[in-house]
């Protein structure tokens, strides 16, 4: 995503500040901010988290503090790249997912292998990931 959404940052190639999404090849995307109830399904490698959601196939990353990453998206953001569908809320609910799904429901902080994506609540660098969700960030390409 050549896109960069982010709070603090400094030398990076482009900057979006704020409450963003970010949306690529989606064919639909739902996103609650209230408690509620999250629900990522249908063959789609998903993660559903408290404040924020990334899904794998994606080579994505979200969490709050990273350095030195190939695109940034700050804020309590959602970054979707090919998805067929994804529903999430960024508050206290019930997460769930379903259906050939490599997936991640988190509170804090969490590392899976053989997933594409992670989402933590405090600090999280992954190598190799082409999209970064965070709020703190330094020395990003773009």
């Amino acid at each position: 995503l050549g896109a960069l959404a982010t709070q603090e940052s400094t030398d990076v190639g482009s900057l979006s500040t704020g409450l963003s999404t970010t949306n690529s090849n989606v064919t639909s995307l739902s996103t609650s901010t209230s408690t509620g109830l999250a629900t990522a399904v249908s063959g789609v490698s998903s993660l559903s988290t408290g404040l924020s959601t990334t899904n794998s196939n994606l080579g994505t990353l979200a969490t709050q503090e990273s350095t030195d990453v190939g695109s940034l998206s700050t804020g309590l953001s959602t970054t979707n790249s090919n998805v067929t569908s994804l529903s999430t809320s960024a508050s206290t609910g019930i997460s769930a997912a379903q259906s050939g799904v490599s997936s991640l429901s988190t509170g804090l902080s969490t590392a899976n292998s053989n997933v594409s994506s992670l989402s933590t609540g405090l600090s999280t660098t992954n190598s190799t990931l082409g999209a970064l969700a965070t709020q703190e960030s330094t020395d990003v390409g773009s």
